[in-house]
């Protein structure tokens, strides 16, 4: 019997239910593979009616009774396909022959931005902390690109990446994708904790804000979108330093929107709900809960997928939005509408 649920992670999940696995396992034998956290292995062969039963008490975060043998990342007709992404990419106006500069893009969001940048025909600058990364991440990349290892806490890095850059072309966007989260409470949060997640995800969306921003200032053009978060617009517990670096984030989007405003420089971030990241997907399997609180505050019942990133932040990111500066777009799945 084979079935089909969305569970909090948003993937669909495949539950083989056969009489032969049921016996196996009371006999003790090995399981196949390792249950995802909030679920447990069943003890006998369930019937239709328990199997749906198990379904649904999966989705609300409560042990299941059953035994997954498979799973696979969601499909659905609110998320693109590669194929269609890249056709709608290359047909965007106005990003051929720009550059954009992306942190944080060996991975996650800013992975996604970045590859996205290139398929519509901008030349990328893939910055990253993680060399290894960086370099597997842009393997596949056809477009024109650079890697460039980049220590956003590091002041004079940060001026000798966009120094030599800016030598060899005019960067036009600059998107700050860089960050960490930092789960802990209050009570225990430590300096040195606390300093690190306020110096990569304020303080170094900052440092670059101020050296891409200077010489767009001069030239009169460009578009800067930070990455925030809702937790900088709405606090939940157990990640105040996050929350508060987000919403410095915002802050600081804000105050350089007003600033540069005159010199026709638009600044602009974008507060994404929980995405399905591999650093996400790592807390939600220490967590479960941490999953189950998101997903049950999410209208649209599920999590973003990576793509799903990349519309909002072409649209902040190019000429598409030319009147729009001092934005927080929330990509939330309608988490901030409540």
């Amino acid at each position: 019997m084979l079935v089909e649920a969305t569970v909090l992670s948003s993937r669909y999940v495949m539950w083989d239910v056969q009489e032969a696995d049921a016996v196996a396992l009371a006999s003790g034998g090995p399981p196949a593979v390792t249950p995802l956290p909030g679920t447990q292995l069943y003890e006998q062969s369930p019937n239709s009616t328990e199997l749906l039963k198990s379904c649904f008490s999966c989705i609300h975060g409560q042990p299941a009774i059953l035994y997954i043998t498979h799973y696979q990342p969601l499909t659905s007709a609110a998320v693109n396909s590669t194929a269609e992404h890249s056709e709608w990419l290359r047909a965007i106006p106005g990003l051929a022959g720009r550059t954009a500069l992306v942190t944080g893009a060996a991975s996650g969001l800013g992975l996604a931005i970045a590859t996205a940048l290139s398929t519509a025909g901008a030349s990328v600058v893939f910055c990253d902390r993680d060399g290894a990364g960086l370099e597997s991440a842009t393997s596949s990349i056809e477009g024109d690109y650079r890697r460039v290892v980049l220590d956003v806490t590091d002041p004079e890095a940060v001026v000798r990446c966009v120094s030599e850059v800016e030598e060899e072309t005019a960067v036009d966007m600059l998107v700050n994708s860089a960050g960490i989260g930092a789960r802990g409470t209050a009570t225990e949060y430590p300096d040195e904790l606390w300093a690190e997640v306020i110096d990569i995800n304020l303080t170094g969306t900052f440092r670059m804000c101020r050296e891409v921003g200077a010489r767009m200032v001069e030239r009169r053009r460009g578009s800067i979108v930070n990455i925030a978060s809702v937790g900088g617009l709405a606090g939940y517990p157990g990640s105040v330093g996050y929350q508060v670096s987000k919403g410095g984030v915002v802050q600081l989007t804000r105050s350089l929107a007003i600033e540069w405003a005159h010199s026709g420089v638009r600044v602009n971030a974008l507060a994404p709900a929980q995405f399905e990241t591999t650093i996400v997907r790592q807390q939600w399997e220490e967590e479960p809960e941490l999953g189950q609180f998101f997903l049950d505050r999410t209208p649209l019942g599920r999590f973003g997928q990576t793509d799903e990133i990349v519309g909002p932040a072409i649209f902040l990111a190019s000429t598409m939005s030319s009147m729009v500066t001092g934005h927080i777009l929330a990509v939330d799945g309608g988490y901030l509408a409540q």
